[in-house]
């Protein structure tokens, strides 16, 4: 049993430090509590949760938290075994209104709901909320096995590339990459690999680590200020590339920023050099106002096409720096994409 008082085990009305899956949340108070594997009495008297009301029993009911068995996945996990056990005197334990057995333990699933005692009633949900992390290849490098160890005690899992379902990035130093652009559009945080050491290490009462003491500083310095919204003001961007055609003649690529591209509302097209005149004239017969910019470089743009060329790490700067607006559109003699972004910047500072 986990002792102590419920503080540091609970949040209300924000975010949850991310090193669980389960969530247990009053409806009476609004207070969420963290379930991480192992077991969480609930009661009146040095318990995990704590209910300070005279008809609860000391130890009125005992949670039982499994750890996942499989950590790295490739699609949302699915909730791990959670039972509860009664153990009250005499006022009892309910799980969707119906009495749970004295000392038989009964699973619960995702939406069930708690009722403890019957006099005075306390009401909470079952919420499963999973945290997955995708680690950067630097972060995979240094911690090997370690990290999947160290997401299982703490009941989190890891992704080795970002998807819809991801919520961190383990980075131990920002840099522009395709995942931190995916965390850009997905809206998650970025947290340095300590932060789930410290969340396997936490003991007892120790409260629970705050992603935001666990920010990293970019790799290099000039960006810091393209990365601080990314870093300190974590949002979902999910219309960001409404209007945007983005082509690709790189497969890997392609399906690497598929889903982030589509994430935002932007439309991906893997075609070959050949094809690109005839898909870029498609797509403006069917829309006029699309914007078509090709991922890769200029020597790879046919002359006379209607569309930009940009580099990864130019789309991904663009983004982060909220620049997307100044994306370009015409032939690639027309300058690269940091190139025009400063030139439409200027001409927009002259004009006010």
């Amino acid at each position: 049993r986990r002792g102590g008082e419920a503080a540091p085990n609970v949040s209300v009305g924000g975010p949850l430090p991310p090193s669980m899956s389960w969530v247990l949340r009053s409806t009476d108070s609004g207070e969420r509590h963290v379930l991480p594997p192992g077991e969480a009495a609930i009661g009146r008297r040095d318990c995990y949760v704590l209910i300070v009301e005279a008809t609860v029993s000391r130890v009125h009911a005992l949670l039982n938290i499994s750890e996942p068995a499989a950590v790295v996945v490739g699609s949302k996990p699915a909730p791990v075994k959670i039972t509860i056990v009664d153990r009250s005197s005499f006022q009892h334990t309910f799980v969707n209104e119906e009495l749970v057995s004295k000392d038989t333990p009964r699973e619960v699933c995702h939406g069930d709901t708690l009722t403890i005692g019957r006099e005075v009633e306390r009401h909470f949900v079952f919420d499963w909320e999973p945290t997955v992390f995708c680690a950067a290849s630097e972060v995979l490098e240094a911690w090997g096995s370690d990290l999947e160890k160290a997401c299982q005690a703490s009941g989190c899992y890891l992704t080795t590339e970002w998807t819809n379902f991801t919520t961190h990035l383990l980075s131990d130093a920002a840099k522009s990459s395709g995942k931190l652009l995916a965390c850009a559009v997905g809206g998650g945080q970025v947290v340095t690999s300590s932060f789930v050491r410290t969340c396997r290490d936490r003991k007892g009462t120790e409260p629970w680590p705050q992603p935001h003491n666990f920010r990293p500083a970019p790799r290099d310095p000039a960006q810091a200020e393209v990365l601080a919204g990314v870093l300190h003001s974590p949002q979902r961007r999910t219309t960001l590339f409404r209007g945007l055609a983005f082509l690709f003649l790189d497969p890997s690529k392609c399906a690497q920023l598929k889903p982030v591209i589509e994430g935002g509302s932007g439309a991906v097209i893997l075609t070959s050099k050949q094809e690109i005149l005839p898909e870029v004239t498609r797509l403006r017969q069917q829309n006029s106002k699309l914007k078509a910019l090709l991922v890769g470089e200029a020597a790879d743009a046919p002359q006379g096409a209607a569309l930009s060329v940009v580099a990864l790490r130019e789309l991904t700067m663009a983004v982060l720096s909220g620049d997307l607006e100044y994306l370009p559109v015409g032939p690639p003699a027309a300058g690269s994409l940091s190139s025009t972004m400063q030139t439409d910047t200027r001409q927009s500072q002259q004009t006010q």
